[in-house]
């Protein structure tokens, strides 16, 4: 990913129904991003250690599915029910879309900035 991405990593996708950008998180939508994210953790972290496989995604969209796709909605901004009557390939599109920017903003971005601060609280507070 280009450092360009990683600063700005919203990313537009052309699908028949019109152009959408998906966004990257924001800190309000972390709760519930992270309870969703939770059924998909495994298979995700499958994905980022081994490269994408159709075993794994398999795994994503029938054990986490519909949470994945409320994940994509949250990033997209469109309600659940649009995915209902969206091409196959365009789901595809869209969902590898919605892993590049905000799994890698997510890796490369807000993870460093969590463990810095419970690094600092640790020192603060004497804990380790």
């Amino acid at each position: 990913m280009s450092d360009l991405k990683v600063i700005f990593p919203a990313s537009t996708v052309e699908l028949s129904s019109g152009a959408i950008t998906v966004k990257p998180f924001t800190f309000g939508q972390l709760p519930k991003v992270l309870q969703k994210a939770q059924t998909i953790y495994g298979g995700i972290a499958h994905l980022m250690d081994n490269g994408a496989d159709t075993a794994a995604v398999v795994q994503i969209m029938a054990v986490g599915g519909e949470d994945l796709l409320e994940l994509v909605s949250l990033s997209i901004g469109k309600p659940r029910e649009f995915f209902d009557t969206l091409q196959i390939d365009e789901g595809v599109l869209l969902v590898s879309t919605f892993l590049e920017v905000n799994l890698s903003f997510f890796v490369q971005r807000v993870l460093p900035e969590f463990k810095a601060a419970v690094t600092k609280l640790q020192a603060a507070t004497g804990e380790k």
